[in-house]
């Protein structure tokens, strides 16, 4: 997969350009509704930026997001006009306010390339949350990615030789749900490529005529696993099955992979 434009420091630099050049009124109650900037370089932009004299209030910012996509959150304390390089910590919250993220006490950003923190989301409303800071700034930034996988074996995603898909596992969703592809092999020999962009952990099946079991590979975040497989039925169908574990960290985690049949 292509390198986001968001991850070039001229595109973070004009973020904050933009931010300080209209600072929104600094809010006065727990929930503010994000400040949207428009689509620059395939990223729909949001701010929110908080001034409240004290640590004690907490604030929940609001974003409604119409696509699905990967969700990139940053953030940093303020001095005068500047955006410092001192961290914030954010919580990703669902429409209910309800934690979705990995870790329940939120998770420390910076609107550095290496403080940003990532997430699958469907579209929908989603609060982040911030506490015990009194001035700063939150930055959201949705990436349209595909989401390919089907709902069930029969709505398998015929996977193309040479050709890759994508896929989300969503933060908040019920760890219940699969992603399903399907591959017709034209050899007896089978190569496949998994990535997983997210900040959870997945597990891929794989299925069909000759294997005695099922074979099932662990991807955390920020990795590749390659598999091949041989002794192949060429008049078979092969089944390739995307799923998380019933654990606090995999529920939460989201997960947002590349699958390529090579």
């Amino acid at each position: 997969m292509k390198t986001s434009a968001f991850f070039r420091n001229t595109f973070l630099t004009a973020i904050v350009l933009v931010f300080l050049a209209a600072l929104p009124a600094a809010a006065k109650s727990q929930t503010i509704e994000m400040t949207y900037h428009g689509k620059k370089n395939g990223t729909y932009m949001y701010t929110s930026y908080v001034d409240w004299g004290n640590k004690t209030t907490t604030a929940y910012h609001k974003i409604k997001l119409k696509k699905s996509g990967r969700l990139v959150i940053g953030g940093a304390k303020l001095s005068g006009t500047k955006v410092t390089k001192r961290p914030i910590k954010v919580t990703l919250m669902n429409s209910k306010k309800k934690v979705i993220q990995p870790a329940a006490g939120g998770t420390k950003v910076t609107m550095e390339n290496d403080g940003l923190t990532f997430y699958g989301v469907k579209a929908g409303t989603y609060y982040i949350r911030v506490k015990n800071t009194a001035r700063y700034m939150v930055y959201a930034g949705l990436e349209k990615f595909a989401d390919r996988g089907g709902a069930s074996k029969k709505k398998a995603y015929t996977l193309k030789k040479g050709k890759s898909a994508t896929g989300i596992m969503a933060a908040g969703e019920s760890y219940k749900k699969s992603d399903w592809f399907c591959i017709k092999p034209d050899t007896p020999s089978l190569y496949i490529t998994t990535a997983n962009y997210g900040n959870g952990v997945y597990f891929m099946e794989l299925t069909g005529p000759r294997l005695e079991k099922a074979s099932v590979y662990k991807i955390k975040g920020g990795t590749i696993q390659k598999v091949s497989m041989g002794n192949l039925d060429t008049s078979g169908t092969y089944y390739v099955r995307f799923y998380r574990k019933d654990t606090t960290a995999n529920r939460r985690g989201s997960c947002l992979y590349e699958v390529v049949w090579e």
